[in-house]
């Protein structure tokens, strides 16, 4: 199961992979992010800053991360450490709701480059949904609980 990172690369448009220097193949973003790895200084988790403590884990979880992997899954988290990368390097801003809860993670700058990305997450309660991912390239997100994978289609 490499849905966590499938929705990273989805996500991704082609002036970001070019930025990136990588294909549209998981193991060539995860690379890449790895390259770039940095502490997330300019992004804020919740409307506040990460403490310089949170920063060192996220960067060391990146860094240490086995790239080898990821076909066998992903534990993302509310505070995930390559989400926040992805807003540090990509001038993200992410919103999510996770059962009624709204996580966000900010880039901090007002640039009209960075763009808004609103992920529904299910309630895992075995059902499929349908998702609406707002971003500029306007897809679907079909996740299906019984199988935890997401897709991620162009409308």
């Amino acid at each position: 199961m490499s849905c966590f990172f499938d929705s990273i690369r989805d996500a991704l448009t082609t002036e970001e992979l070019r930025f990136l220097g990588c294909s549209r193949h998981a193991p060539s973003i995860i690379a890449q992010l790895k390259l770039r790895n940095m502490h997330t200084r300019d992004v804020l988790w919740q409307h506040e800053f990460l403490a310089p403590k949170a920063m060192e884990e996220n960067f060391d979880h990146v860094r240490c991360y086995n790239a080898k992997g990821y076909a066998n899954g992903y534990l993302t988290s509310a505070c995930d450490p390559f989400l926040l990368l992805c807003c540090q390097i990509l001038k993200w801003r992410i919103t999510f709701r996770y059962n009624g809860a709204t996580i966000y993670m900010n880039y901090l700058s007002s640039d009209p480059s960075s763009r808004q990305i609103k992920i529904n997450w299910p309630n895992f309660n075995g059902q499929t949904h349908t998702y609406h991912l707002d971003d500029t390239a306007q897809r679907h997100v079909k996740f299906s609980a019984s199988t935890s994978h997401f897709q991620f289609n162009p409308v």
